[in-house]
C-alpha cells in the first residue's frame, strides 16, 4: 500500500507561526506568514479548525491544535470536512479578505465539480413528444381509413387541378416529424444496396418528407451522378435515417406536394388579405374600386400550376413579381395603342447597370416606333423595381425609383445606351428624372406598386399625391381585381 502524505502541522510549524505572531506583525504580513508555513510540505487542512484575524490584526491561533490533540479544534468538523480523500491529493487555495483589519477571513476549500451528465427531459416537453406521436398515429388512421397515401397525389394532381378541386385531399397529408434532428439523407445506386433494404413503397407512405430535407437529398443524388457517370435518376434511391429509404419518383410526388400546398396556402392567405382591405378609402373616380364579392370564389378556381397564379402576388405585402408586372402592364395598355410596353423578360435581370443584349439588339426592340409612349420596368439585381418610360414625341428619357436610392445609376446607365438605340437617336435625348407627387417609398416591397402608379401618371393617369399604407393596400386590391 502507498504511504497516505502527512496532513499534520508539526510542533515547529506552529511555533514558527506563533513566534511570527508574538514579534509583533500585524496584518497581511501575519496571513501571508501563516500561509506560507500552511503550504510548505503539507496541505495544512487537518490540523486547521479556521484561521481568523482579529481587528487588532493579530492572528487567533487558539484554533490552531498540537499535532495529535483531542480538543475539538483539532480536527475538521463533519461539515467542513467535505472530502478527505481529495484534501490529500489536491492544494487548494487559501483565500485571503482584503481588508483584514475589519474583516474576519474564512479559510474555504471548494469541491471539486463533479459531472451532472445530460440533462434530464422536462415532463412538458416528453408531453409534447407524446402529443405529436399520438397526432401523427391518429392522422395516418384517417388517410388510412379514407385509402389515401403518396400514391394517391398523382392522381389528384393534374395541370388544372384548382383549389375547389385538391383543397380536401391534400390538407390531409402532413409531414413527417422527426423526434431528433434529421441525419443528413445518404444517396445509393438501388443495385448496389444491401440485400436487407427494404424500399418503401408510395402506397405505404402516408408522411411527407420535409422540404428542405428533399431539397439536401437532391444534392446527393448529383454528388452521386457526379461520381459515377452514367447513372440515371431512376436508378438512385435515397437513405433517410429515422424515415426510411424512397426511390427518386416518390420524392417527385412528395415535391410536386409541396408546390402545391405552398399554391393553397397562398390562395387562403390571400382570401383573408381581400376582406381586410379597406375600400372607403377617398380617391380619385378614375382610381375607385367597388369590393367583389365573388373574388374568393374566383381564386379557388385558378389553376394551381398555371401562370396566373403570379396575380396573388398582388395580394397582402408580396413583392411583385416579373409575371404579376408585366400582366397589370399589357392591361393598362391595351385599350391605347400609342403605348408600347417593353417586357422585362426581353432582357433579364439589371446586375449593377449591366443588361445582356448587344446594342444591335436593343435597336431591333424599338423599330417600328415613332411617336409612342415606351414603358420599361427594370428590376434591378432582382431586388428593387425601377422604370424608364420613353417620350418619342418630346425626346425625353425619364427615370423613376420611388426610394430615390443608388439603384437608379444604375437605371441611367441602361438608359444612356437607350438613347443611342431609338428610331430617332441622330436627335438628342435628355435622361431626366421623373418628378411625382407619389412621395417616397419607406417599405421593403411596395416598390412594383410605385412603379406602376407611376407608369400610369405617365400615360395619362390622373396624378396620386402622397401614399399611406392604407392607400397602397387598396391600391393593390385595385390592380388585383383588374386581373381576376
Amino acid at each position: 500500500m502507498s504511504k497516505q502524505p502527512d496532513t499534520h502541522l508539526g510542533s515547529s510549524d506552529i511555533e514558527s507561526v506563533r513566534s511570527v505572531i508574538q514579534s509583533g506583525t500585524s496584518g497581511i504580513d501575519s496571513v501571508i506568514a501563516f500561509e506560507s508555513v500552511a503550504q510548505s510540505g503539507t496541505s495544512g487542512t487537518s490540523g486547521i479548525e479556521s484561521g481568523s484575524v482579529t481587528q487588532s490584526g493579530t492572528l487567533d491561533i487558539a484554533k490552531i491544535s498540537e499535532p495529535g490533540s483531542q480538543s475539538g479544534a483539532g480536527s475538521l468538523r463533519p461539515e467542513q470536512h467535505e472530502s478527505t480523500e481529495a484534501s490529500r491529493t489536491r492544494t487548494h487555495p487559501i483565500l485571503v479578505a482584503q481588508d483584514l483589519h475589519t474583516t474576519d477571513v474564512d479559510f474555504v476549500i471548494a469541491s471539486p465539480a463533479r459531472p451532472r451528465g445530460r440533462p434530464k427531459q422536462k415532463p412538458k416537453a416528453k408531453k409534447a413528444i407524446k402529443s405529436r406521436a399520438i397526432e401523427m398515429v391518429r392522422n395516418d388512421s384517417n388517410l388510412h381509413n379514407n385509402q389515401l397515401s403518396l400514391a394517391s397525389i398523382p392522381d389528384v394532381l393534374s395541370d388544372t387541378a384548382t383549389y375547389a378541386s385538391v383543397a380536401a385531399v391534400l390538407k390531409q397529408f402532413k409531414t413527417f416529424a422527426f423526434t431528433n434532428k434529421a441525419k443528413p439523407p445518404i444517396a445509393s445506386v438501388i443495385t448496389k444496396l444491401p440485400p436487407t433494404t427494404t424500399l418503401l413503397t408510395p402506397s405505404g407512405i402516408t408522411r411527407i418528407l420535409p422540404s428542405d430535407l428533399i431539397k439536401r437529398s437532391a444534392l446527393k443524388v448529383t454528388a452521386l451522378q457526379t461520381k459515377h457517370r452514367g447513372i440515371a435518376e431512376r436508378d438512385v434511391a435515397i437513405e433517410f435515417p429515422g424515415f426510411g429509404v424512397l426511390t427518386m419518383s416518390a420524392i417527385l410526388t412528395m415535391k410536386m406536394w409541396h408546390r402545391a400546398v405552398k399554391a393553397l396556402d397562398t390562395i387562403e392567405k390571400a382570401q383573408k388579405w381581400a376582406v381586410s382591405v379597406n375600400l372607403e378609402v377617398v380617391v380619385l373616380d378614375s382610381y375607385h374600386v367597388e369590393a367583389d364579392p365573388n373574388l374568393s370564389d374566383k381564386m379557388e378556381v385558378i389553376p394551381l400550376f398555371s401562370e396566373k397564379m403570379e396575380t396573388l402576388d398582388l395580394a397582402a405585402k408580396s413583392q411583385l413579381t416579373d409575371g404579376a408586372m408585366m400582366k397589370v402592364l399589357h392591361k393598362l395598355s391595351t385599350t391605347n395603342p400609342s403605348i408600347v410596353v417593353i417586357d422585362r423578360v426581353v432582357w433579364g435581370a439589371v446586375v449593377d447597370g449591366k443588361i445582356d443584349l448587344t446594342t444591335e439588339s436593343l435597336k431591333e426592340m424599338f423599330v417600328g416606333t415613332s411617336n409612342e409612349k415606351i414603358l420599361l420596368p427594370i428590376n434591378c439585381n432582382g431586388r428593387h423595381w425601377c422604370g424608364i418610360m420613353v417620350e418619342m414625341e418630346k425626346n425625353r428619357i425619364l427615370l423613376y425609383d420611388s426610394m430615390k436610392s443608388s439603384f437608379i445609376l444604375s437605371v441611367r446607365a441602361i438608359a444612356q445606351r437607350l438613347a443611342i438605340c431609338l428610331p430617332s437617336a441622330s436627335e438628342r435625348y435628355h435622361v431626366e428624372p421623373y418628378t411625382t407627387e407619389l412621395g417616397v417609398q419607406t417599405d421593403s416591397y411596395n416598390c412594383g406598386i410605385y412603379v406602376l402608379l407611376a407608369f400610369e401618371e405617365f400615360i395619362g393617369g390622373n396624378k396620386l399625391e402622397f401614399l399611406d399604407k392604407k392607400m397602397l393596400q387598396y391600391l393593390r386590391y385595385r390592380y388585383w381585381s383588374m386581373l381576376l
